[in-house]
């Protein structure tokens, strides 16, 4: 039986749902040791605020994840055998969106109820996916293997990729932010979740909507999440970004610390 949890979800539709920096590592500092799943997302200034993290049973499973209030799903989250999921939007230029869209967040709470999520994975791939906008999910287990799910409104995509990884979208911009926020993922190497931060909060690049932390007429960085996975535990730190105005956004995000989420462990 679905949780009462994935029953709201599945019922939602979403017209808008943008999650544009992913990045994952496996840090082997003493301090922050394990696998990392760092999610930046971009909104529309007008969306409302998403809720912050806490912990849904879904069915035998238990994750930890934030809810999008208009979409009703999420775009980052773990279940408590250490499988880390995020969604990307994916803008493929031939392929028109489905006029009445369910909501991709509910992707994410598909893969993290699975007890053996590569073969959620697999199946979600087989499945007729032309309700959904296309989307990318990234998927990391406990174990570091890294895999992604790309739709793009006619075909699906699954590869499997090498640790450490990043990806970016945007609706506006999406081959020069990608291009700009992988290049500056791997120019700074970052291997620790301080060095991750600091990729996560750029804003180096003379046109803001290019940035990790972007700001643009349209939209805005509204939250970075950070998943960690690691022996001693699983854990979420979550920083919501209030401001709205790019200098208020920036001088707030010098001050901001993660509030952070702990999940019983059953690896």
């Amino acid at each position: 039986m679905r949780s009462r949890v994935r029953e709201k979800l599945s019922a939602r539709v979403v017209s808008w749902l943008s999650m544009c920096t992913v990045s994952v590592i496996c840090s082997q500092d003493s301090q922050d040791a394990g696998l990392w799943l760092v999610s930046s997302r971009d909104e529309l200034h007008g969306r409302m605020p998403s809720l912050e993290p806490r912990v849904h049973r879904l069915g035998e499973r238990q994750a930890l994840f934030p809810l999008d209030p208009e979409g009703g799903g999420t775009w980052v989250g773990v279940n408590d055998l250490g499988t880390a999921v995020s969604l990307l939007n994916h803008y493929p230029a031939y392929v028109p969106e489905p006029a009445h869209k369910q909501s991709r967040g509910d992707l994410v709470v598909r893969l993290l109820a699975a007890t053996d999520a590569r073969k959620a994975l697999a199946a979600l791939a087989g499945e007729d996916l032309s309700g959904y906008g296309s989307c990318k999910l990234v998927m990391v287990s406990a174990a570091g293997v890294l895999t992604t799910l790309t739709w793009d409104g006619q075909e699906v995509v699954v590869l499997q990729h090498d640790v450490p990884q990043v990806w970016a979208s945007s609706s506006t911009h999406h081959r020069a932010a990608n291009d700009h926020r992988r290049s500056l993922f791997f120019q700074q190497q970052p291997q620790t979740f301080e060095t991750l931060q600091v990729f996560h909060r750029d804003q180096s690049h003379s046109n803001s909507a290019l940035n990790v932390f972007m700001h643009s007429p349209e939209a805005r960085t509204v939250s970075v999440t950070a998943v960690h996975v690691a022996a001693a535990g699983i854990a979420m730190h979550y920083l919501p970004v209030i401001a709205t105005q790019a200098e208020r956004a920036k001088r707030q995000l010098e001050h901001l610390t993660f509030q952070q989420y702990q999940l019983p462990a059953a690896i």
